[in-house]
């Protein structure tokens, strides 16, 4: 796998667009995260019909997937997360990128602070005890999902890291919406959210992370122009070996002179 090498100094490198229309849709898919909340804080579960589909993840429980649920309630939620993102950061300022351990922690954390502002602004009933939750909440904040926004969140950083050193590939992106959406799943299969609470949960993180797109990219890239201390250590694919020397069998032209045997006349006295 190819990767990118370090530009020359005052070179923004290639991978490092800056996407300016990405800051619209991602202000379009917070707002359409704010507008859930609304509409989640004004109608009932059973009115939108969330109620009918938490029933039927109740139905289809079993100690396996409930052990699942539980231990990505623990792995994607304030316990963990925060120590993780620290490690991320830590290792990437170890091998000295930076400005990329900075961005570790920005995307992440402000693409799940909207989230922690609907839950005070928006909220929202958890899912009934009718329903035997997996995990149990003590509070009214089931809008947005904080499992589902920092997972988006993260997906999306660890996306654009990719993109930048030059690496990212399409099944790279399935994968990270593989990623979101069994977060997601999770938190409906728990009972710890509504359709409505994972769905806004995604969108105000990914609308933020992608809003943040545009202004990181200008700023890494800014960062491996300067050729500076923030400029990233030179990543190289191994060289690729010599074809080894092949012996010239050209034929070249025979310039032997041959021995003359055409008949001189003869030449009488």
């Amino acid at each position: 796998m190819s990767v990118m090498p370090r530009p020359q100094s005052g070179v923004v490198p290639a991978t490092a667009r800056t996407h300016p229309a990405l800051v619209p849709v991602g202000l379009v898919m917070l707002a359409a995260g704010v507008l859930l909340g609304i509409l989640g804080h004004d109608l009932s579960a059973t009115a939108t019909g969330e109620l009918r589909v938490l029933q039927w993840f109740q139905g289809i429980r079993t100690p396996a997937l409930s052990f699942v649920a539980e231990a990505l309630e623990l792995l994607g939620g304030p316990k963990v997360v925060p120590w993780f993102l620290a490690a991320l950061a830590t290792a990437l300022a170890l091998t000295r990128r930076f400005v990329m351990a900075l961005l570790a922690v920005l995307i992440p954390g402000l693409g799940w602070l909207p989230g922690h502002f609907a839950k005070k602004l928006l909220p929202r009933e958890r899912p009934p005890a009718s329903l035997e939750p997996v995990v149990v909440y003590h509070d009214i904040a089931s809008f947005p999902s904080g499992h589902t926004g920092f997972a988006t969140s993260i997906t999306i950083f660890v996306l654009f890291a990719l993109t930048m050193w030059g690496l990212r590939r399409r099944w790279m992106v399935w994968v990270g919406v593989a990623v979101v959406a069994l977060m997601g799943l999770s938190r409906m299969y728990a009972a710890a959210h509504f359709p409505m609470d994972v769905l806004g949960g995604a969108l105000l993180a990914a609308g933020t992370a992608t809003a943040l797109w545009s202004p990181a990219a200008w700023a890494w890239g800014r960062a491996q122009a300067s050729d500076s201390w923030l400029t990233e250590p030179q990543l190289r694919t191994p060289p690729r070996p010599e074809l080894a020397e092949q012996p010239d069998h050209t034929e070249l032209p025979d310039h032997t002179e041959l021995p003359n045997h055409t008949e001189q006349p003869e030449i009488r006295a």
